[in-house]
C-alpha cells in the first residue's frame, strides 16, 4: 500500500506553536496581583537659562491586578525636593494609571495617563499631564527567586501647566526583585530615569531616582 506524505518540519514546528499558544493563555488565564510599597530618592534637575537642581524623597504604593492576557496597574507617590535656592523647596506627587496586555508571559503593553505636581513654595503649582505608551519586560534569572524588569514609557502627548506644553517625554526603569523563600515578598532595587521637554518654556526637566521597593505578590 502506498504511503502518505510524511508531513514537512515546518508544518510540524507549526502544528507544535498551535498547542503552544492555547497553553500559554491558559497559565495566564487566572486572576494575579500584586501590591508594593516603595522609596525613592530622586534628583531632579530643569535645563534652562539657569540651571536648578534638587535632591529629596518620595514614598508611595503600586498595585497591579490582572485577569487573563489583561492587567491594571496603578503608582502613587508623593514627597519633597529642595535645592540651594531659596524659593526652590518643592513638594512632589505623581501618579499613574496603566492598561496592559501580555501577548507573551513575560512580556507587557501599555497605555495611561501620567500625571506629576510640582507644589513650589514662593512659585504656586506646576502640573504635568500626560498620556503614554509602555513597553515592559519582565524575566527570571536563572530561578523564580530573582528577577529582572525594564520598563519603558514614551509620551504620546501632553501639557504643563501654567505656561508650557510638553514638546516630549520619556522615561526607562531598569531593575532587579530577590523573592524571600516560602513566601510571597519580594525585595527589590531599580534605578529609573525621565527627561521631559517644555517647550513654551524652552526648558528640559531631567529626574534621576534610586527606588527600592517590598512588593507581595497574591
Amino acid at each position: 500500500m502506498r504511503r502518505g506524505r510524511e508531513p514537512s518540519t515546518d508544518a510540524r514546528l507549526g502544528f507544535v506553536a498551535l498547542l503552544l499558544i492555547p497553553a500559554s493563555l491558559q497559565a495566564q488565564s487566572g486572576l494575579r496581583g500584586s501590591i508594593s510599597g516603595f522609596l525613592g530618592l530622586p534628583t531632579v534637575e530643569r535645563q534652562s537659562a539657569d540651571t536648578a537642581s534638587g535632591s529629596g524623597t518620595l514614598v508611595g504604593i503600586e498595585g497591579v491586578i490582572g485577569l487573563g492576557p489583561f492587567e491594571l496597574a496603578g503608582r502613587y507617590a508623593q514627597g519633597s525636593v529642595s535645592g540651594d535656592a531659596v524659593d526652590d523647596q518643592r513638594d512632589l506627587v505623581e501618579g499613574e494609571i496603566v492598561l496592559r496586555g501580555r501577548p507573551l508571559p513575560y512580556l507587557w503593553i501599555g497605555i495611561g495617563p501620567y500625571a506629576r505636581s510640582y507644589v513650589f513654595e514662593t512659585l504656586g503649582t506646576e502640573r504635568w499631564l500626560t498620556w503614554e505608551a509602555r513597553l515592559g519586560f519582565e524575566s527570571a534569572l536563572g530561578s523564580d527567586m530573582l528577577r529582572a524588569h525594564l520598563d519603558v514609557a514614551y509620551a504620546l502627548g501632553g501639557s504643563a501647566d501654567p505656561g508650557g506644553s510638553l514638546q516630549g517625554a520619556r522615561r526607562v526603569e531598569g531593575g532587579i526583585g530577590v523573592r524571600l523563600p516560602r513566601t510571597p515578598i519580594e525585595l527589590g532595587a531599580a534605578y529609573r530615569i525621565e527627561q521631559a521637554d517644555i517647550e513654551n518654556q524652552l526648558a528640559t526637566d531631567i529626574m534621576e531616582q534610586l527606588v527600592f521597593r517590598v512588593t507581595v505578590r497574591l
